[in-house]
């Protein structure tokens, strides 16, 4: 397998997680502490052969936010959220940060979710195999987090889904959308498996939340594969393969 960029963190993390949730109808109000101590050894930054090792006391993605849901007949249900990062660890910089901001609409038609969140790419073929600590998911050529200037689509039906999502960026050409998402899924058995395909037709200084390959942005779209909920015993394993033109990823949960 060819790579352009490759990174190896080697990160040890305890985290104690702790969810606490104040219900006032109709609106849900949340939050989540999780604190940890993680080691992280790289390169030095120097350039010479000497590696570093850093010992941080630090923020894991705690969390606070609101949500609510509002029926507007007809079988269809109003949605919105905004959620906020707590991190104590970037020194100079606001400590709250914006995590998810969403509005949406669902019914028997599906769900249409507008704002920063979690979108196709990431619900179908990463998230379903992220290693669930920091910096796994860099080893994918495309790692899409909680990314902004989406407007999506899902549909799910027993054990099929249908999700796509369309990027208009502030900063991109005159063209209407600047980049899709498709992505479909299905049950195999216990096992799942997911199939999505990720266009790269946003000009370079577009705001993409691209993350894997050093956020750079090839001609190539992007297909990604995950099948998950592969059993063995009481273990469970999940696996994500991606392409894009002659360098690929693959990583193992």
């Amino acid at each position: 397998m060819k790579f352009k960029k490759s990174a190896i963190a080697l990160a040890i993390a305890g985290v104690v997680a702790t969810p606490m949730a104040a219900q006032a109808d109709p609106v849900n109000i949340y939050a989540s502490v999780r604190i940890g101590v993680w080691n992280v050894e790289g390169p030095d930054a120097a350039g010479t052969n000497a590696s570093t090792s850093d010992l941080e006391l630090r923020s894991f993605s705690s969390r606070f936010g609101v949500k609510a849901e509002t029926e507007l007949g007809n079988g269809m249900t109003g949605f919105g959220r905004y959620e906020w990062d707590v991190d104590f660890n970037r020194p100079g910089e606001n400590d709250f940060g914006i995590r998810q901001r969403i509005v949406g609409v669902k019914g028997d038609f599906g769900k249409i979710t507008l704002g920063k969140t979690y979108h196709t790419f990431y619900n179908y073929v990463v998230g379903p195999a992220d290693i669930p600590w920091w910096f796994s998911g860099y080893a994918m050529i495309s790692y899409r987090g909680r990314t902004d200037d989406a407007l999506s689509y899902n549909y799910s039906s027993d054990a099929f889904n249908f999700g796509v999502s369309a990027y208009i960026y502030p900063d991109a050409a005159e063209d209407a959308i600047d980049q899709l998402e498709v992505a479909v899924s299905f049950g195999i058995g216990d096992m799942t498996l997911g199939i999505a395909l990720q266009t790269t037709e946003a000009p370079a200084g577009a705001t993409t939340g691209l993350i894997g390959n050093g956020g750079s942005i090839g001609h190539e779209d992007i297909l990604g594969v995950a099948l998950t909920g592969i059993t063995f015993g009481d273990a469970s394993l999940g696996i994500s393969l991606q392409t894009q033109d002659d360098d690929t990823s693959f990583v193992a949960d």
